[in-house]
Formats: structure tokens, sequence, C-alpha cells
């Protein structure tokens, strides 16, 4: 190491580019011995990166990351930096808080499973988290981008999540919320999905098109449709199947959407939020399974639903409790691929998930919690 550094030393100037790039070199091999060495090879991106003039930035290489409702953010980085640096300069730069405090973390796109987003380790190096995904995923899959995908969401439900939430906080949980609307995630009436989607409508296309029920235009008709299309769940909608039925939701949802002119979409968002928040089951993840009862063993269609100090089990049926557990009852847990067993007390609860996706994701959200309030060790997690 010693040969090394005096080597990039004794040629390290800035009159030249070979002596800019050596320059650059050093810099690169004291963060490398600052923050500990990599763990796989250079990405392709840090190829091209390394190839080009990354002397000239003092981040050379730089990532779209994805945010709720579409939007995007590019962040720079370098070949040590790891994830928190990336997610604590995305943080500055949107002007939110800590993700410790909010509760966002950053995912990336399944590299085999399409539609599928994996949160990822925070003491893990971008570009080994990058050249990983490029080694796992499969050549000539058109369903599956060639590119790794990184999205910025919510991840922790915490209870002072929504203390000193920024503008841009409040917009990017609204929009995430909404798209789990969309898909069905908040159960909910026809009259409150058309307020919401009515109250998104402002927040993101601006004031309604001019619509008189009694003289309804083709053009305005077909952009309040389009725009019911967007902000109304799939599962309401489809109660709006007749003629007169879909022509009363366009009034209604016309009407509302006018009541909203020329307010800001700062303050739309928050209502938004607000009006969600008051769900009883909004500050939890929900994850559908299969329960085997503790007393006679026969396995029941549920509905998990974890928040940062309660796991509860909720009959798919008939919505009735079957069992709820503290987190710091837990004493350990772990599971691969489809089940999931939780320790409690000397006793052993087992889940089975839809996919092994989800079982990840459950074990992974159990493990965040725990660390979080520092009540249990995770044992078994893949």
């Amino acid at each position: 190491m010693s040969y090394l550094k005096a080597h990039l030393e004794r040629y390290s100037e800035q009159k030249t580019s070979s002596g800019r790039f050596a320059g650059y070199c050093i810099k690169v091999l004291q963060r490398c011995l600052a923050f500990g060495k990599r763990q796989h090879h250079p990405c392709r991106l840090e190829i091209e990166a390394t190839c080009g003039k990354p002397y000239l930035h003092s981040k050379p290489m730089s990532i779209p990351i994805h945010l709720p409702g579409g939007d995007y953010h590019v962040t720079g980085f370098d070949t040590v930096s790891s994830i928190a640096e990336v997610i604590r300069d995305l943080e500055s730069q949107l002007g939110l808080r800590s993700c410790r405090w909010s509760g966002y973390t950053l995912f990336m796109d399944d590299p085999i499973n399409p539609g599928v987003k994996v949160p990822i380790n925070h003491s893990a190096k971008i570009c080994d988290v990058i050249a990983k995904w490029e080694g796992n995923v499969k050549p000539n899959n058109n369903q599956i981008p060639q590119v790794i995908g990184l999205t910025y969401q919510n991840f922790l439900h915490l209870s002072a999540q929504h203390d000193s939430m920024s503008g841009m906080e409040y917009k990017l949980s609204a929009l995430q919320l909404h798209t789990e609307a969309m898909d069905g995630v908040h159960g909910m009436e026809m009259e409150l999905a058309t307020c919401l989607g009515a109250v998104m409508a402002q927040a993101v296309e601006g004031n309604c098109p001019d619509f008189l029920p009694s003289k309804p235009n083709n053009d305005t008709v077909k952009q309040l449709s389009d725009s019911i299309e967007k902000y109304i769940p799939p599962n309401i909608r489809d109660r709006c199947k007749d003629p007169n039925s879909k022509q009363q939701l366009i009034r209604d949802f016309a009407e509302i959407w006018s009541k909203f002119k020329d307010v800001s979409p700062q303050f739309l968002f928050q209502k938004y939020y607000s009006t969600v928040e008051r769900w009883k089951y909004h500050k939890s993840t929900l994850f559908r399974g299969l329960y085997s009862h503790p007393k006679d063993g026969l396995k029941v269609a549920v509905c998990l639903n974890v928040t940062e100090t309660r796991l509860t089990v909720i009959n798919a049926d008939t919505l009735v409790i079957m069992d709820a557990v503290d987190l710091d009852k837990i004493t350990n847990f772990g599971g691969y691929p489809f089940s999931i067993t939780l320790r409690i007390n000397n006793k052993n609860i087992s889940i089975m998930l839809v996919d092994k996706h989800k079982c990840y994701l459950l074990t992974e959200l159990l493990a965040s919690y725990c660390r979080l309030t520092h009540i249990v060790t995770r044992d078994g997690a893949s």
C-alpha cells in the first residue's frame, strides 16, 4: 500500500490529465481506507466514468432516483459512496428530514422478478449494489430493464413521522398513499374516493376544466374521464359500469374538483395525507398469508398488520383479530423462502406468505423496527 501511495503522489499534479487522474486516485484510495473496501467488481457505470475524466467532478457518477408520483431526482456519487451517503445527499437536496425520523429508505428493482422492489442495506456501497444487480439480472429479458432502478419511498411507519414534516415530505407521502389506494391497499367508499381523487387531481393537474352538466363538451368529458382513470381506484370505478352511473361520477368528480380552484398543491397534499392518516390501518403495513392456529393447527387466510410496536393477525374473511403480539415479546424470528416463524415466550408462530419476496420484506420490516427500538436481534433472516 505504501508503494502505491508513493507512486500516485509522485505523479499527482494539476497541469496534465494523467497527473490529475493520479490525484483523483489518491482521493478514492483515502476514502476506501477510511470507509471500507469494496465487495464486488466494478459496475458498468463505474467503468464508463473511469474511462472518461472522473477528476473533473467531485462525484463523477450520477443516477436517477425515482420518487412517488413518477418524478425523479439525479444524485451524484463516487466509487466508494455508501447508500447512506446517497440518501443523505438526496434528503439534503430535496429538503427532507433524516430517514431515521421519516421512515423513508432506498429500494432497488428486483433483478429477477419484474415489478418487485427490495430495500437496500444502508451500509452497502452503491457501486457494489449496482455491480451485484448487473450480475444477477437475466440478459435479453424484455420485462426487466438492463439498468438498475432506484426508488426512494416510505418503508417504516413511525409514530412521530408527521412531526415537523416538510412540504416535500407531505407531497411524497400523499403520492405514495395515492398509489397504494389505486392498487386497492386502502379500502374506501365511493364518496371518499371521489373526494380524494379530486384533491389529488387539483394538486397534480391544477384547476378543473370548465364543465357544464347541462351542456357537456366532449373534449371536457374525455379529459375528466382520463383524470378519473388516474385518480379514482379501479374497484370504485367498476361500480359505475352503466352510462348513467358513469355520467353521475363525472359530474360529482368535476363538482368537487372545482371547489379546490386555485388552492395550492402543498395545502392539498397535506389535506390528502391528513385525511388518510385517520384510517385505522394507515400507519401499518399489510401482508396476506396463511396462519396456523396454535390450538387446532388449521390454516386460515389472514392479513398481517405490522406497526412499529405490534404485529396483529386479522382474519381475511371476517376481519376479526385472531392474534396480536407486541414486538418486544418476540425473542427471535426468521424464515425462508415462503414462511416466517416468530418465537414468543417459548412458543412458535408460523405464517405462510404468498411469495418469498413478501417473506423477505416482512423479515426486513420487523428487523428494521427492532433495530430502531433496540428490542431484539434478528435470527435466520435471508
